[in-house]
């Protein structure tokens, strides 16, 4: 008897242990998917910036599209990137225009990414035509584009 008494003392004392080492562990875990995310967020922003000057060298006549499934239709991004998810970040285009009232030419465009949940990530991301990317803590949409950290 004393020995099945031992036996579940020892598995008693096992299961503890993990319950620590999951408690500990998990927060961790957490904050380095974030930044994973964070990470494909901006690496997206940058394949769009490539894309979309890829499409305007092809174009020039149409010049930027913003749009996801233009770009993807041309083979310039991946089916993940136009799917407008990518890694819990919701990828949006806005801020597109032409030069001039009488102009159809797109010659400026906005791409933003967006964490879907607090949980998938916490900062916003966003580029332009000068295809700097930048991060912002709070800011999302055009306000990233002039109060975001270029990365």
């Amino acid at each position: 008897m004393d020995g099945a008494r031992s036996s579940w003392v020892e598995i008693g004392l096992l299961v503890a242990i993990i319950a620590m080492v999951t408690v500990i562990a998990v927060p961790g875990i957490l904050v380095s998917k974030k930044s994973v995310n964070e990470s494909e967020a901006a690496g997206a922003l940058r394949m769009l910036n490539s894309a979309e000057a890829s499409y305007h060298n092809r174009y020039p006549a149409r010049g930027f599209t913003c749009s996801l499934e233009e770009l993807n239709s041309e083979r310039l991004i991946d089916a993940k990137t136009a799917s407008g998810i990518r890694s819990g970040y919701r990828l949006w285009a806005g801020g597109c225009r032409s030069g001039t009232s009488k102009s159809t030419v797109i010659t400026e465009y906005q791409w933003f990414a967006d964490p879907v949940t607090p949980e998938t990530g916490t900062r916003h991301f966003c580029t332009d035509q000068s295809s700097s990317v930048r991060g912002s803590d709070q800011r999302s949409g055009p306000d990233c584009l002039t109060l975001g950290l270029e990365l």
